[in-house]
């Protein structure tokens, strides 16, 4: 999970120390995720191995194979995902992750802009993944925005138990406890019920759940766009932190846009 990369990797240079590491393989398949959540993947784990003094990072693989390219009596040519883990199609174009992997070894900073904060990348190419989905999720709207031509848009959500269907993403930056962290979105209602607000949530090395903090919630009924804000310390064991964009129980329809998540204290 790249979202605890910096943790993993700790955890493997104190396994071998005080010999080196090097990351001799690492990705993730664009046929079981978006190109966006491609790109957004590598590069967490190219920041956290900067951070931890990792050297060399190498992707796996620079094209996805056409089929039929892994012979038949590999055991992974069955398994579709192992075709399009490439930084480049098949045809020659390239992915997102391509951009990621240059900038990554041009000595260039990667930074949250490749998260797609104010939706207007297309859903191929957005690392924003749904939770809870079955209850509700959200689609990318042109009809109302803040900013730029789109938002993401909640309507007829439901909810299971005290859990709320969502959008997320997950910050480039490396996750240490004791760290403060900001995020914020702006919102917009139409007859809006329930529940609907941003939050982040915190996990340690072993995707366990430590807990969240939420923003207040957005106004009942009809609002006009309003800055949501969360400001909170990753806790004791905190690896790292999924931002939430959330409805539940919201009979009408909450628009949320132009999202910001940043490191504001060590």
């Amino acid at each position: 999970n790249s979202e605890r990369a910096l943790a993993e990797i700790r955890r493997a240079q104190a396994a071998v120390a005080p010999g080196p590491i090097v990351i001799g393989e690492t990705g993730v398949s664009t046929a079981v995720s978006s190109e966006g959540e491609q790109a957004a993947y590598l590069a967490r784990v190219f920041a956290a191995a900067a951070e931890a003094g990792v050297g060399s990072v190498a992707p796996w693989t620079l094209y996805d194979f056409s089929d039929g390219a892994i012979p038949s009596n590999s055991q992974v040519s069955k398994a579709p995902a192992q075709y399009r883990f490439g930084l480049y199609r098949s045809d020659g174009t390239a992915k997102p992750a391509a951009s990621v992997v240059r900038t990554a070894w041009t000595g260039g900073r990667l930074t949250n802009s490749l998260l797609d904060l104010g939706f207007e990348a297309n859903p191929g190419s957005s690392p924003w993944r749904p939770y809870l989905a079955d209850e509700g999720t959200a689609i990318r709207a042109r009809d109302v925005s803040r900013t730029g031509g789109w938002s993401a848009r909640f309507s007829g959500t439901a909810r299971s138990g005290s859990s709320l269907p969502s959008i997320r993403t997950s910050p480039v930056d490396p996750v240490r406890a004791g760290q403060t962290w900001h995020a914020e979105a702006w919102a917009r209602g139409a007859g809006v019920t329930g529940s609907n607000e941003i939050a982040l949530s915190w996990f340690d090395i072993n995707d366990r759940w430590l807990g969240q903090t939420s923003s207040k919630q957005v106004a009942k009924g009809n609002s006009g766009w309003t800055r949501l804000t969360v400001d909170a310390v990753a806790p004791p064991g905190a690896t790292s932190v999924q931002l939430h964009l959330k409805s539940g129980d919201n009979k009408g329809t909450v628009w949320f846009d132009d999202v910001a998540l940043s490191i504001t204290g060590s």
